[in-house]
């Protein structure tokens, strides 16, 4: 037994499909059908997250040592954070503007 969905309902996410005993999933622009069995299934707890059956692509490092990173990462996501603000501020005057206070 075979039940299968149009793509269109699923798109973009994977096509899945269930298959007498057996699990099976496209991944888009993927000529690869991975398969599990019931008991593959059973031993991650019957969750059906792709990934925890096909594996994951290895990520290059970039080799920018943790240490050095978390801070530039967090300066930046501070920064990132008052243009939202301004941005939140702008859009709100423009509503305001418009007839529209929120």
């Amino acid at each position: 037994m075979s039940i299968s969905l149009p793509s269109a309902l699923l798109s973009p996410a994977p096509i899945f499909r269930f298959e007498a005993f057996s699990f099976s999933f496209a991944i888009r622009g993927s000529a690869e059908l991975p398969t599990a069995t019931t008991a593959e299934i059973a031993a991650h707890g019957h969750v059906l997250t792709p990934g925890r059956y096909v594996g994951a692509e290895e990520i290059e490092e970039d080799g920018e040592p943790f240490e050095e990173k978390m801070p530039r990462l967090i300066a930046e996501l501070n920064s990132q954070f008052v243009e939202s603000a301004k941005l939140e501020l702008a859009i709100k005057a423009n509503l305001k503007g418009l007839g529209y206070e929120i």
